[in-house]
């Protein structure tokens, strides 16, 4: 039982070791400005921007590859408040739509 014992606790050992290890290795960043812009988006995950959700709009937004106003159920002050979270300048769908009164959206 004593040999048992040991085998199972040096198992548990070697294994928390090279978990430990391949955290290091395999460790993923993510930029913090993600959850920020995330967080201020409508959480609709509605697909009116073009992309799949909310999470994957916010990677993107910040990386660069859209704008803030693809956001089409945002209004115009929180796709503001989002290209501040990623430092962005308000293009895309707004300036487009500026002329049609609110109610159409």
């Amino acid at each position: 039982m004593a040999i048992a014992l040991g085998y199972m606790l040096a198992l548990g050992v070697v294994l928390a070791a090279l978990l430990v290890i391949a955290n290091r290795f395999l460790f993923v960043f993510q930029d913090p400005r993600i959850d920020e812009v995330e967080s201020a988006l409508p959480h609709t995950n509605c697909g009116a921007c073009g992309e799949a959700g909310c999470r994957i709009f916010a990677e993107k937004l910040i990386v660069g590859d859209v704008q803030p106003g693809q956001c089409t159920v945002n209004s115009h002050d929180n796709s503001k408040a989002i290209a501040d979270c990623g430092q962005r300048e308000v293009h895309g769908l707004w300036r487009l739509r500026r002329d049609l009164p609110e109610t159409a959206f």
